[in-house]
């Protein structure tokens, strides 16, 4: 992805861009995982993650099993610096000036040398950099996938996370329509993974009009969904494309699905590196193939509403969908005009397997958003700011109906689009109506969102109690690895029971009680 000389009404923006040092960088894959690495999941998996995972009837897997610390060592040792470790790909990227003799270190299955030479310029460019004409209004790009009904009803995200990758957050910090973000303490998380610089002084200011697409807020403007939770991520480089950033990100991914994030929002694609020895080929968009498209669809495959933007070269040679856009479970966001068009330079499908990409599309002509440079309004095209309003509108849907499934609601929003009938590679499903499947999923529960419940003591020595507005039908309980633990039970009344573990477990413990009309609630709490 490149949005280089990145261009906001009429000025460049000047930061302090940091960037790994030119020293030479490898990726070391490991063959395996220790044999005791269950026993560090409480260190690696939050409540948050166990309760999504729980939701979406996820069990836990050698994904979620930390890197082997020996081996992190042993390359330590042998004097390389490790920038970046991936659980999820089972390796670590170093930094050194020259490669060290790894022959002794039998448990490196493979090294691949990865370069950041200097910057190029791709096609894949978002464009139409330009003061917003005053008949421009963001309602344009919240009405266009009906979303507005869900701000009506009172859905604007509260209590979501959502972790968005980009290439920093220049002066997000700053902005007056993101104050209400850190005033209300709602960016939990902000976090560099290529160096050490602070991510509201780096970048272009992509990532910053990326967030204000979903969460900015003025008398003049709104996001998708102003009151959700933001993790901060710096993931891309604007100076150079290298494999640095496709590692970066699946490392950035991991961190967001250990805490417990919701959805997260990329507007991020690769191809063309600096490095052509490093670039993709058309047949390596089939999802399994680029380092970033794994990671995203392990992502996806843990619950996490991943949503990524296809990528801006449909009018270019290479034309397709770019990684990660290529993953199956990703929500692959293409552009549309106001007319419902596909936009002219919004990549298109299908991938190298044959699979139908795009997903679904927003708008990506003229978008409404806020200028990191003077606060006021600007619009901007391409497939990176349609991709944050349908991440909002998702993070809508989850507040409204906090317990049913991401792969659930996914389901229904493809369903209830413009073209989900007759679905192809220029639009995909088309352009969701977020105002039907919410009134789709509200029939099939309409209590939902209604569902109040308590669990206490927590933490808990012996035993737990627990009380719901909705009728127990039966109460499962596991350990954090997902054995299940005896216990006995005391029924006080149909919506209260008490459990007493006849095991001596301690540690976190997830508890999964089936409600009336099978609607299940999952709870999370700790045995000392």
């Amino acid at each position: 992805m490149k949005f280089r000389r990145f261009l906001l009404a009429g000025l460049f923006l000047v930061s302090s861009f940091g960037c790994f040092s030119q020293k030479n960088s490898y990726v070391l894959y490991f063959k395996d995982k220790p044999n005791n690495a269950k026993d560090q999941l409480e260190d690696c998996i939050s409540n948050a993650a166990m309760y999504r995972r729980m939701k979406n009837n996820i069990s836990f897997d050698t994904y979620d099993l930390p890197v082997n610390r020996a081996y992190i060592n042993a390359v330590r040792n042998h004097g390389a610096e490790i920038l970046l470790v991936s659980k999820w790909l089972n390796c670590v990227v170093i930094q050194c000036d020259t490669l060290p003799d790894f022959t002794d270190c039998q448990f490196i299955s493979r090294i691949i040398e990865i370069t950041a030479t200097g910057a190029s310029i791709s096609n894949n460019e978002d464009v139409s950099f330009a003061p917003a004409p005053s008949g421009n209004s963001y309602l344009d790009q919240l009405s266009i996938v009906n979303g507005l009904p869900l701000h009506e009803n009172g859905f604007y995200g509260k209590g979501v996370v959502i972790a968005i990758m980009d290439d920093g957050f220049l002066r997000a910090n700053e902005i007056n329509g993101l104050q209400h973000l850190f005033k209300e303490n709602r960016v939990v998380a902000a976090k560099n993974f290529l160096d050490n610089a602070s991510i509201y002084n780096t970048g272009s200011g992509h990532g910053s009009c990326v967030l204000s697409i979903i969460a900015g807020k003025t008398n003049a403007f709104s996001g998708a969904a102003p009151n959700a939770q933001f993790m901060l991520f710096r993931t891309e480089d604007i100076n150079r494309e290298s494999l640095l950033e496709e590692y970066a990100w699946v490392v950035a991914a991991e961190y967001a699905d250990s805490v417990g994030v919701d959805i997260i929002s990329s507007s991020l694609n690769y191809s063309v590196m600096d490095d052509s020895s490093q670039s993709h080929s058309y047949s390596d968009m089939d999802g399994k193939t680029c380092p970033i498209s794994i990671g995203a669809q392990i992502a996806a495959s843990k619950g996490i509403l991943v949503v990524s933007s296809a990528g801006n070269d449909g009018a270019s040679e290479w034309k397709y969908v770019s990684a990660p856009a290529d993953a199956q479970d990703v929500i692959t966001v293409g552009g549309v005009t106001m007319e419902g068009n596909r936009w002219y330079g919004s990549s298109v499908g299908p991938t190298a397997d044959g699979r139908i990409k795009p997903d679904i599309c927003a708008l990506s002509a003229d978008v409404v958003m806020i200028n990191p440079v003077n606060d006021n309004l600007l619009t901007m095209s391409g497939t990176s700011f349609a991709a944050p309003v349908i991440a909002g509108f998702f993070a809508c849907m989850v507040e409204a109906f906090p317990n049913s499934p991401s792969s659930y609601l996914k389901h229904v929003v493809y369903n209830t689009s413009s073209d989900a009938e007759t679905p192809n590679n220029e639009i995909g499903y088309g352009v969701p109506d977020f105002e039907q499947a919410y009134c789709i999923v509200g029939i099939v529960d309409p209590e939902a969102q209604f569902v109040n419940y308590r669990v206490y003591p927590n933490p808990f020595s012996s035993s737990v109690s627990i009380s719901c507005t909705r009728p127990i039908c039966s109460v499962c309980v596991f350990s954090v690895d997902g054995q299940q633990l005896p216990f006995s039970e005391e029924i006080i009344d149909d919506t209260n029971v008490k459990l007493s573990l006849l095991s001596s477990y301690k540690g976190y413990v997830i508890i999964q009680v089936v409600l009336s009309n099978n609607y299940f609630k999952t709870f999370v709490t700790y045995r000392y």
